[in-house]
């Protein structure tokens, strides 16, 4: 899974590609070519599937989909590329904690009426936070994947905000187009 925002560029599916296995950004691993991607109409949301298997082991682990809501000031794990873009681009993979915050302090337009699609969050302490390369990354607690990271500000501060999709809200429609990719 990641932001659909993330891969609305690629004009067709085989563009994608995934290294696991790494957390260095240009080298090692497993480098995995994606054959579908199925987008969410409103929430952004992909489901990517890969043309061969990950290669499981200690590099490489599943992680799996969190249940129920997660409350105001829970904390946990965002995991991404950061700066990615700025030069020069991170090598190696960073993480970060936040917190989540109430929803009404983002309101992504148009999303007031979807409310538990997304979580709303904060940087844990200051002079930290998400940024541009971070997109699509996700959000972990205890392991368990609550959060895709879609927007947010840059500045490392306390009072920045991010909006997250809710995979969690959204399990009925991943598990439809995984088996999707089963049919065809």
């Amino acid at each position: 899974m990641t932001a659909k925002h993330c891969i609305e560029r690629t004009e067709t599916d085989g563009e994608v590609t995934l290294r696991v296995g790494t957390s260095d950004r240009e080298s090692g691993g497993y480098v995995i070519g994606v054959d579908k991607i199925v987008s969410h109409s409103i929430a952004d949301i992909a489901v990517l599937h890969v043309q061969l298997e990950f290669p499981m082991g200690q590099k490489v682990q599943v992680v799996t989909l969190g249940t129920g809501s997660l409350d105001i000031d829970t904390v946990g794990t965002v995991v991404g590329w950061g700066l990615s873009g700025v030069h020069p681009s991170p090598k190696r993979i960073g993480k970060t904690t936040m917190v989540v915050v109430p929803r009404v302090e983002c309101y992504p337009r148009g999303l007031e009426e979807q409310l538990n699609t997304f979580y709303c969050m904060r940087p844990q302490q200051e002079g930290t936070g998400a940024c541009r390369g971070d997109s699509g990354g996700p959000f972990l607690v205890d392991n368990m994947q609550h959060g895709i990271l879609w927007s947010g500000a840059c500045t490392g501060q306390i009072r920045d905000r991010f909006t997250f999709t809710n995979p969690v809200s959204l399990r009925d429609w991943i598990t439809s187009a995984i088996d999707s990719f089963l049919e065809s």
